[in-house]
């Protein structure tokens, strides 16, 4: 079948959600269903004038498929009606929905790495059992070994949140050079830096605390 052009509208461009409008012919539906039945599913768009009267056409579209398809007031609708604001709704539920699980995701990541760093500093606690009865012989206060081995938690965790902050730039340069717009601001370089100072004193209290309790005689007798 010959069909023929009547018009073109302007270039419009594509996103990626979506299909590309530049390449949308439009055909009378009459015409559509004569080629390709009527069986199949139809999407219909239709556009208002201004946003005061999206939800008055709305309702006169609705009230137009349902004498349309015959139905009367006490059959529900059998077609969907898709609308700027259920879209919305639809990618804010999907935004709180990944909000959510990478939020859990990072609290685990968060348990384990403060693990490991305990687990770090118990071992720095049991091989430097001699240096801290030492210290203690020396007239090293609880307090001062204590707040040693809180720093050295600290600062261990500062330096693995930098690291991580390291590659997220890394991440974003590559996504820039993918033309992938991506960017590392200046609030969430604190944020990761502060959450693992924190986890470092969390994680770091226990094993400082189990230094700061040692006897130094019992200490100076480690082998």
């Amino acid at each position: 079948m010959e069909l023929e052009v009547i018009g073109t509208i302007e270039r419009q461009g594509g996103i990626p959600i979506d299909s590309n409008p530049d390449n949308t012919v439009s055909v009378p539906i009459s015409l559509f269903m004569e080629l390709y039945g009527t069986s199949r599913s139809v999407d219909i768009a239709v556009m208002a004038p201004d946003p005061e009267s999206v939800k008055r056409l709305q309702d006169q579209t609705v009230s137009a498929f349902r004498k349309l398809r015959g139905l009367d007031a006490s059959k529900e609708n059998d077609f969907e009606i898709v609308s700027n604001e259920s879209m919305r709704a639809m990618f804010d539920n999907l935004a709180t929905g990944v909000t959510i699980a990478s939020a859990f995701m990072c609290f685990l990541s968060l348990i384990v790495g403060g693990i490991g760093v305990m687990n770090i500093m118990l071992v720095a606690v049991t091989e430097r059992t001699r240096e801290i009865g030492l210290r203690k012989a020396l007239g090293a206060r609880r307090m001062r070994i204590l707040m040693q081995f809180v720093i050295e938690a600290v600062l261990l965790a500062a330096f693995g949140g930098a690291i991580g902050v390291a590659l997220g730039y890394c991440a974003s340069a590559i996504g820039r050079f993918l033309t992938f717009p991506a960017e590392v601001p200046l609030w969430a370089v604190a944020l990761g830096i502060g959450v693992s100072c924190g986890v470092g004193l969390i994680a770091g209290i226990y094993p400082a605390w189990r230094a700061s309790r040692l006897d130094p005689a019992v200490a100076l007798r480690d082998e």
